[in-house]
């Protein structure tokens, strides 16, 4: 099976409302019965389609939920996508990209599609086609931003705004090992976690002496 794109298309090269509808209901039913017990009979009649038509746009139940797990991370995407298009410095867009994860893209993720991601990789031991397949998703994946917040870094050791005694390599390592642990707490234990206080920890643990003018203006959140 060919690769998706793996950023969410625009409206204009979206896939017909048909493959859409079946996404949609089916990560619905993968996440209220589970993946063994879901049918696709129930996620063709919640997408108003024929069970052949979930099949002509899927070949196994199992492509279906790996489809779903790539459009979630995609539809999570597509705000710090927007971040990477704005044209801002590299410094302030990983500010900004940081309060985004927290506290937009991370409430999602921990909800209906983390629970998509464990059903996921429940697969993995098990059918090796679906393990390369997200695995070398995945991989590209963390590149991708890992070389965003690198380039960040960077420009705001540079500038004096955060500071330049670790290397960024290490640094974006820890960013995300505390994103996805992050994600992996919220699902069960939300009230836990403050997305405004972990971006100010964070924040203060980057710290090179400038770093005010990156946030709000000048405004933090000293709590």
């Amino acid at each position: 099976m060919e690769a998706e794109p793996r950023r969410r298309p625009s409206e204009s090269t979206r896939p017909d409302p048909k493959r859409r509808r079946i996404l949609e209901s089916a990560r619905a039913v993968f996440s209220e019965q589970g993946f063994d017990a879901s049918r696709m009979d129930e996620v063709a009649r919640r997408a108003r389609v024929s069970k052949g038509t979930v099949y002509n746009h899927f070949d196994s139940k199992e492509s279906l939920l790996v489809e779903c797990v790539l459009d979630s991370v995609a539809e999570a995407r597509e705000s710090t996508d927007a971040l990477a298009r704005s044209g801002s410095a590299p410094d302030r867009e990983l500010v900004a990209t940081l309060r985004t994860q927290l506290v937009d893209v991370l409430p999602t993720l921990a909800g209906q599609s983390q629970s998509l991601f464990y059903q996921a990789f429940s697969l993995v031991a098990r059918d090796a086609k679906v393990r390369e397949r997200l695995f070398s998703h995945f991989r590209e994946l963390y590149a991708e931003d890992e070389q965003r917040l690198r380039e960040g870094l960077d420009a705001g050791a540079w500038n004096g705004a955060f500071r330049d005694d670790l290397r960024s390599e290490d640094l974006v390592l820890v960013l995300r090992a505390v994103f996805d642990g992050l994600v992996h707490r919220a699902m069960f234990d939300p009230d836990r976690i403050e997305p405004g206080r972990v971006l100010d920890t964070l924040l203060r643990l980057l710290d090179g002496g400038s770093q005010r003018a990156l946030v709000d203006g000048g405004e933090r959140d000293d709590a």
